[in-house]
């Protein structure tokens, strides 16, 4: 409820990660659904869980209709304040954990990132936040290439990019 109340009452952009299908729609303007590290699926939450086109989001919306997923809002559109173009990432010498991921938030819209354990939502949300530097891509922020590191951002991207984890009703102070 607090995510919802900030996106709608302050503008604020959100980037929405979990498994939980139900979750995200009730979050989400959009939806991009992930499995092995690739964009499976993206579009307006509407169209991706009312009539899904890819195999693997048609299972998961199934799977998800037992709890029956309210309708998603309708998406703001603007200029996209987040932009990924073909965003790929690996630990270390690892294998590429993201593949080439394209997507844009449009300021105020609510992104839904969707997929199994290991499908590659956490590190999308890293890679954005800056705590994995991609290993190819870039990630514009108000249409300005972000450093890849965290270190490398300004104090000013560090205040506009932040991640809140699982549980923030424990993470979050409440007078804030």
């Amino acid at each position: 409820r607090v995510f919802k109340r900030l996106v709608r009452d302050l503008g604020v952009t959100a980037v929405y990660v979990s498994h939980d299908l139900a979750v995200v729609a009730q979050m989400a303007d959009r939806i991009v659904v992930l499995k092995d590290g690739r964009v499976r699926e993206q579009g307006p939450a509407e169209q991706v869980l009312q009539a899904p086109k890819d195999a693997y989001t048609r299972t998961l919306v199934a799977a998800a209709q037992a709890r029956r997923a309210p309708k998603a809002r309708a998406g703001q559109h603007s200029e996209p304040i987040l932009e990924l173009r073909g965003v790929s990432a690996r630990y270390g010498r690892g294998p590429e954990v993201l593949r080439l991921v394209d997507l844009a938030l449009a300021r105020g819209g609510a992104l839904g990132v969707i997929g199994e354990s290991g499908s590659g939502k956490s590190t999308l949300a890293r890679v954005i936040a800056g705590l994995l530097p991609a290993s190819a891509g870039e990630v514009l922020f108000a249409g300005q290439p972000l450093a890849p590191a965290l270190g490398q951002r300004t104090r000013e991207q560090l205040r506009r990019i932040q991640i809140v984890f699982q549980n923030a009703d424990n993470a979050l102070n409440p007078a804030h």
